[in-house]
């Protein structure tokens, strides 16, 4: 937020994903496909809740990767693609 300029490209991606693939790394926990699911959702949900809001604030002004139009639109796919491998992994190690 201290600098609109910097871009954390693979922030969104990190953030969705990291709720189902860090679930289902506890050797301890009982994995199963619907708490996988929940928590890619949230995981989502987060990812885009905090893109909006550094976008609400100005601070979303950096470089995008050169297919995608504007940095909101690239956090917007990451988000999408973190999610869908989050729970991929997941779903994979719940069986």
């Amino acid at each position: 937020i201290l600098r609109p300029e910097t871009t954390f490209h693979l922030a969104p991606f990190l953030v969705a994903s990291a709720p189902p693939v860090l679930y289902t790394l506890d050797e301890r926990s009982i994995r199963d496909r619907r708490s996988v699911m929940t928590l890619g959702m949230i995981g989502a949900a987060l990812a885009l809740g905090v893109g909006l809001a550094v976008s609400a604030v100005g601070a979303m002004e950096g470089p995008a990767f050169e297919p995608f139009g504007s940095p909101a639109a690239e956090a917007l796919v990451f988000t999408v693609v973190g999610t869908v491998v989050g729970i991929g992994f997941g779903w994979m190690r719940s069986g």
